[in-house]
């Protein structure tokens, strides 16, 4: 994981752990209920890879917020990482007490 970020997640108690992602594929349409972006390109290549979005899976994040127009940036762009955890973190929160209210 890239030292900046690594360094904002441990200054906020975030344990990194040896996560890792995978390759969206177009067969994980079938298989979940909610694909989450944060940009514009994020949702052009999940849309891409996915064939569309028949049945409306696909949101950005920012939409469980009181912004919900808002984009999360790219903090490997932008290098301020601290937004960005602070953006994901109110979209993660707003994404939790929408699943509460369900």
């Amino acid at each position: 994981i890239y030292p900046p970020m690594r360094k904002t997640l441990e200054n906020h108690g975030v344990p990194v752990g040896d996560h890792r992602a995978r390759q969206l594929k177009k067969k994980d349409y079938g298989n979940y209920d909610l694909f989450l972006g944060m940009d514009e390109e994020n949702m052009y290549y999940m849309n891409r890879i996915l064939g569309g979005d028949p049945e409306g899976k696909i949101h950005y994040l920012m939409e469980y917020t009181d912004m919900p127009t808002a984009k999360i940036e790219d903090p490997w762009y932008t290098r301020n990482f601290e937004k960005a955890y602070q953006d994901i973190f109110l979209g993660c929160q707003g994404l939790l007490e929408w699943f509460v209210r369900q």
